[in-house]
């Protein structure tokens, strides 16, 4: 067996933490927190010469892709929660 119940059991608990937390983070990001600001990626050399409603319009891309990329990431926590709840419950039954 490769993975028991203690073993999915932790993974699907360790799952559920990370649906929750990304879930929240993502929304943050939807909602342009400032706290967050440091985690955006940087502007390019490129730029620096722009007005600032271009520089305004390229931050507000990059807290929505953040967001995108949070909620992704939830995704495939809520797939290794499902197979990990799964396997929790066969090797239940099996014993």
């Amino acid at each position: 067996m490769v993975c028991g119940p203690s073993c999915s059991g932790f993974c699907a608990a360790i799952s559920l933490w990370g649906i929750i937390f990304l879930a929240i983070v993502g929304g943050l990001f939807w909602n342009q927190s400032v706290g967050l600001f440091e985690d955006l990626p940087d502007l390019s050399k490129n730029d620096w010469g722009k007005t600032s409603d271009e520089i305004d319009k390229i931050i507000i891309d990059n807290y929505q892709q953040a967001a995108k990329n949070c909620w992704i990431a939830m995704g495939i926590s809520v797939a290794v929660f499902i197979l990990s709840v799964l396997r929790f419950m066969q090797t239940i039954k099996r014993n």
